[in-house]
């Protein structure tokens, strides 16, 4: 079964980590699907370090 996680992120502070808290689980089959939140920060930054076919980025 696969699990969806939807992050909104809006900060950039902890954004690498909560994504590599998520990635790391025990249970793989999970989609990650990122959303930027109407973020002031350019987060984009953060978010082209993963190359993760688990990651959606919208």
């Amino acid at each position: 079964m696969l699990f969806p996680f939807v992050l909104p992120a809006y900060k950039a502070t902890y954004l690498k980590e909560v994504i590599l808290s998520i990635l790391w689980q025990t249970y793989t089959n999970l989609e990650l699907v990122i959303v930027n939140d109407a973020s002031p920060k350019y987060l984009d930054s953060i978010l082209n370090e993963f190359d993760n076919d688990r990651i959606l980025k919208e």
